[in-house]
């Protein structure tokens, strides 16, 4: 029986899609963590012909897809052009990588799982995810790229001017120890319902996180306001989200993260590709670019958006990364 074609598969209404000349425009964040709506522009953009790095010979493919969620403010369109501190560092990227032919569409998630894993299966394409964060089932299923885009994790969101208030619920390592915060009745807090921060943070908040005290929303979008207010003292989310969230609220008052204890200082994004040669060959690359600038340089406009605290935080981290390498 004859496997239906990938487009057969791509069923969503609204789908953006770009075309990139050049091998790994893969290479780059973590943006998977809330899906996405997917948009209804289409974009083309054109770019010169940049030197492969390394000993890699350019391998032309007509049939690789990148499936990327569109979430602020990594990803979003503006005047019909997909820009963002993602497109910033897939720009980066495409002047220093090989030719490839690429159609990037927007997909959710899980969607996007769903086409590479057709993808394994018919070998007629390759579909790679940027920002994809590995399990043991991914790393069977695809083909996992190094580290691309380190990122801070899900901390816990406070007001700047009242971090201190939280010293008794720090570690030794100056991290917040969760379960002992969870059930003060002191430190009002908001979850965002149906959302998971991870394993972790997950199995803690089932166990701990109930209480009067404790407000459950989906309006995420609202936290920073709800701080800045004082009607919550803390809530849980990524950095850079947070920080955008407060930016386009446009308030003045500054945030800080605090790291959760038991959580890594960084989450490391890969690429994971379909099990297909050309696969192969996009993870290659993806490595021998990593390999080549350790520093990381494309990560640079992600820094730019987080808050000074949490930029110095980051680059403390990847400072560190170079020093023990």
């Amino acid at each position: 029986m004859k496997l239906p074609g990938l487009t057969d598969i791509i069923t969503l209404p609204h789908i953006c899609m770009r075309r990139l000349t050049t091998p790994l425009v893969y290479a780059i964040i973590a943006l998977g963590v809330v899906q996405a709506s997917a948009m209804a522009n289409t974009v083309t953009q054109a770019h010169d012909h940049a030197p492969l790095e390394g000993n890699h010979l350019p391998l032309i493919d007509d049939n690789i897809v990148w499936a990327i969620d569109v979430l602020a403010p990594a990803f979003y369109m503006q005047d019909d052009k997909l820009v963002g501190f993602g497109a910033d560092a897939v720009d980066w990227l495409i002047e220093r990588i090989s030719h490839h032919s690429i159609k990037v569409l927007t997909l959710p998630r899980g969607r996007a799982y769903e086409v590479m894993h057709h993808a394994n299966v018919a070998n007629d394409h390759t579909v790679c995810i940027p920002g994809a964060l590995e399990t043991p089932q991914r790393a069977r299923d695809f083909i996992m790229s190094n580290p691309v885009f380190p990122q801070l994790p899900i901390s816990l969101i406070v007001r700047a001017d009242q971090a201190d208030d939280f010293a008794p619920f720090m570690t030794k390592n100056g991290e917040v120890d969760l379960p002992r915060l969870l059930p003060d009745n002191r430190y009002y807090a908001a979850i965002e319902t149906g959302r998971s921060y991870g394993p972790m943070v997950d199995d803690i908040l089932r166990e701990h996180g109930f209480g009067s005290h404790i407000q459950r929303t989906r309006q995420m979008g609202e936290f920073t306001g709800m701080l800045e207010l004082g009607r919550i003292d803390w809530f849980l989310a990524y950095p850079i989200e947070a920080e955008h969230e407060r930016n386009v609220a446009k308030l003045k008052t500054e945030i800080k993260s605090l790291p959760i204890a038991g959580m890594p200082d960084m989450l490391e994004a890969k690429v994971a590709c379909s099990k297909t040669e050309t696969g192969q060959h996009v993870i290659e690359h993806t490595n021998a670019i990593v390999a080549q600038h350790p520093d990381m340089p494309w990560t640079q406009s992600y820094v730019d958006l987080l808050s000074d605290a949490d930029a110095a935080r980051y680059r403390a981290l990847i400072d560190h990364r170079l020093r023990s390498q």
